[in-house]
């Protein structure tokens, strides 16, 4: 279970070096001409997958299994952003401008595999012959458009590793993207609300997700989460490391496992600012 918290931990931590606020100002000037209407453009996207395994003698198996939705039609400066983010999900920050979704996600999965096989084999060594259980590695990582208007467009990539343990582990990194400039949007979708609203509302998200009635339910809501003081739990309620995001439904805020609560959890969401 520590290997699996240090991995969504990491995953975070990476995630959050990479975020990059969103800008948008308007000037207007004191004559502002009538604009004619502006036809709503909508990116084309293509997808690719990967998908491979090995063996590893006497009973183990390491697998990768990769797909990819990412733009192929829009403004350069929007395609070029999302596909920069697309390549960091598969661990290469070298997108050079020119994408091959294809050969990134063989040479990321080849390497992925690579990595793998020695491990299981330590694994492996420890138990001896073959006792006809399969020891398992695996690596998924899906990437796919989550909402999609007329000024944003927004990315969800999940990744799950399972590492021969009791369960695997989950990290979904959303991102929202601006379509004016190509930037990625963060907590500057929920324009100037508050912390405390921000916090008031997953609280009360977090109390229907665990079913927690009257009486005391902030009470009973500390002792779920991780080294919860009351002050903390009052003032410093700990916001989720990864950004708002965009969805049909409004803007949301999510959790990743073992972020805020136990495994059993899960990861969870709440729509902060409705659309």
């Amino acid at each position: 279970m520590k290997d699996q918290r240090k991995f969504v931990l990491a995953a975070i931590s990476a995630a959050v070096m990479s975020i990059v606020s969103c800008h948008g100002g308007k000037t207007v000037a004191e004559a502002t001409p009538v604009a004619a209407p502006q036809v709503e453009e909508r990116l084309a996207f293509d997808s690719a997958e990967w998908h491979d395994s090995a063996r590893v003698h006497p009973n183990g198996i390491t697998r990768v299994d990769y797909k990819c939705v990412y733009p192929v039609k829009g403004s350069k400066v929007l395609k070029d952003s999302i596909m920069r983010w697309v390549y960091e999900q598969y661990g290469d920050s070298a997108y050079n401008g020119v994408a091959d979704v294809k050969a990134l996600l063989e040479r990321t999965g080849r390497k992925t595999i690579a990595a793998d096989k020695p491990e299981l084999a330590e694994i492996l060594s420890y138990r001896g012959g073959d006792d006809g259980y399969t020891v398992e590695y695996a690596t998924d990582i899906h990437t796919y458009v989550e909402y999609e208007d007329a000024e944003y467009v927004t990315m969800f990539c999940q990744t799950y590793m399972y590492r021969a343990g009791a369960h695997g582990s989950t990290v979904n990194n959303v991102v929202t993207f601006s379509k004016k400039d190509g930037s990625r949007c963060g907590w500057n979708l929920l324009g100037d609300m508050s912390r405390k609203d921000i916090t008031d509302r997953i609280k009360a998200r977090l109390k229907e997700v665990l079913d927690i009635t009257e009486p005391d339910t902030d009470a009973k809501l500390r002792e779920v989460l991780f080294g919860m003081s009351e002050a903390d739990y009052a003032e410093k309620f700990p916001l989720p490391a990864f950004p708002p995001f965009l969805t049909k439904e409004g803007v949301v805020v999510m959790y990743q496992q073992y972020e805020i609560a136990p495994y059993a959890v899960g990861m969870p969401s709440c729509v902060i600012k409705k659309l």
